[in-house]
């Protein structure tokens, strides 16, 4: 009789798991937490969509944040940069990117890995795709995602021609617009009911 022989699968960490999905080598991932701007200095506090309306400090606080991080992502050889929330909720993120490339092949979505998120606060608009990942273009609090060489580029020519023109734009809101003005959708997760 042979020995029963147990196979003991190590879990898989959140890069590899990424790597997997992407379809890239390791290097090319970079794993960031989003680094704390004090100053804002004299920044542009106009908002580009409320007319009148301006932005808080901590707004834009939290702009510069995302923007010097992807400045500094495109100075390395990294093509996508997975931001870490801060509450690390990735409980199925297998499924849930089994998923999204389920949807992306049905629905021939070409650049999923470009921008996607994995943890927000609501979503503003949405689209209902599966029980687990819905499309957005308009969304609030960002913790999480998943953003491509390309859509950084895209993302921080927007931000310089706003503050060029005296007005800025909330990250998420930014975000949204970038993916609005190349007509696409990002997919996302379905928020649980509370």
């Amino acid at each position: 009789m042979r020995p029963h022989l147990r196979y003991i699968m190590q879990p898989q960490t959140l890069k590899e798991i990424l790597v997997e999905f992407i379809g890239k080598p390791p290097g090319l991932i970079t794993m960031e937490t989003l680094p704390v701007v004090g100053e804002v200095g004299e920044h542009p506090t106009k908002c580009a969509t409320e007319p009148g309306g301006h932005r808080t400090m901590e707004e834009i606080g939290l702009l510069l944040s995302h923007i010097l991080l992807m400045r500094r992502v495109l100075s390395t050889d990294a093509t996508h940069m997975f931001l870490v929330g801060a509450e690390g909720v990735y409980g199925d993120l297998k499924e849930y990117l089994a998923q999204v490339g389920r949807v992306a092949r049905e629905f021939q979505i070409a650049g999923v890995d470009d921008f996607l998120l994995f943890s927000v606060s609501g979503y503003c608009g949405w689209l209902p795709i599966t029980k687990g990942v819905i499309a957005t273009n308009e969304f609030n609090g960002a913790f999480s995602y998943l953003i491509g060489r390309p859509m950084m580029e895209k993302v921080i020519g927007a931000y310089e021609h706003l503050k060029k023109g005296g007005m800025v734009y909330p990250i998420d809101g930014l975000l949204g617009f970038v993916l609005r003005a190349q007509r696409r959708w990002a997919l996302g997760p379905a928020l649980q009911p509370k």
